[in-house]
This record gives C-alpha cells, sequence and structure tokens, in this order.
C-alpha cells in the first residue's frame, strides 16, 4: 500500500507539473494511487480526464476498488471505455450501474456475441438475456436496462418487453 506521504507527494507534484498530463505514464500513476488521484480535489480535471481516456493502460493490475473508482469517475464525465475494459469490468463483477452506462454508446455498434461475451461475464439474470430460449427474465428498469433490452430486441433475440413496477419483464424469442 501506498503511504499516506507517497501519495500526497504525488498530489503535489502533479499539481506543481504543468503539462502533466500530456507525459504521464503508469510508472508516474500506479495503479494503488489511482484512488487518491481520482479522489482529489488537487488534481487537475486534465489529469483526471487522461486516466479515464487510457484507462486500460493505468489499470493494469488495479484493484477492484480503483476500477470502480475510475469507472465512475468515466462515467460522470461521459467519456466511452473500450469493449475490453468493460470486458474486465465485468469479468471483476463491477457494479451493472457503472457498466451498463459505460456500454450504453456503444450498444449499436456491438454484435450479438460481443453483448453476450459482456453479459456471460455480469453474471446473474444478465446471462438469461443472451440466447433465443423462451426464457422470461425480470431485470431492473433503468435507461441502461432499457437501452439495453431494446439493442437486443432489434438484434432478434428479444420478443417483447413489459415494464411492471420498476422491473422490466422480458421475453425471449424461442430458438
Amino acid at each position: 500500500m501506498i503511504a499516506t506521504a507517497g501519495v500526497s507527494a504525488l498530489v503535489f507534484a502533479i499539481r506543481k507539473s504543468s503539462g502533466f498530463a500530456t507525459f504521464m505514464t503508469p510508472a508516474h500513476v500506479a495503479p494503488l494511487a489511482l484512488v487518491p488521484v481520482i479522489e482529489s480535489e488537487l488534481v487537475a480535471i486534465q489529469v483526471k480526464d487522461a486516466l479515464a481516456d487510457r484507462f486500460g493502460e493505468f489499470t493494469v493490475g488495479a484493484t477492484r476498488h480503483a476500477l470502480a473508482a475510475l469507472a465512475s469517475y468515466t462515467l460522470e464525465r461521459g467519456k466511452r471505455l473500450a469493449v475490453t475494459d468493460l470486458a474486465r469490468l465485468a469479468s471483476e463483477r463491477l457494479a451493472t450501474a457503472i457498466i451498463l452506462p459505460l456500454l450504453n454508446p456503444l450498444l449499436s455498434s456491438l454484435t450479438l456475441t460481443e453483448i453476450a461475451t459482456l453479459l456471460t461475464a455480469l453474471g446473474g439474470d444478465y446471462v438469461q438475456l443472451t440466447s433465443a430460449d423462451g426464457r422470461r427474465p425480470r431485470i431492473t428498469n433503468t435507461p441502461a436496462e432499457r437501452a439495453l433490452v431494446n439493442r437486443l430486441q432489434a438484434l432478434g433475440v428479444v420478443s417483447s418487453i413489459k415494464e411492471d413496477a420498476g422491473v422490466l419483464k422480458i421475453n425471449m424469442r424461442k430458438g
């Protein structure tokens, strides 16, 4: 674990260095320093944005907590992640409240196979959304889940969708 003084020194150095975002590497901002750097009010948005833009590069070896912190920041800033980064977040079982909104901007360009891979990694009821087998999964009705189910319907695996008390009741097509 990085000592408090180490993180303080890093934040100080980042603050004093103009253009830090343009030359920083994972050697400068190690995975263990991600959370304090993202959460620090003293670190410029340009640095945090650069970390988000280079998510895969700066999160090698990062803890689940650090992944969640940087993914949450990425979501808050309206930035996109690569599909490979989303797959990693899904395999780490990060909250769907983070992953699915990050997935939404990519949905229209993804194939059923790519979406199914992500949903399988998410686990739970999301696995049931991956094939036309006549099942009737239920998931929370949020804008992100709704967009996902609409895309699956456009891809031909979902037959119909009903909303009921904050839940999406989904009828999968029969194979």
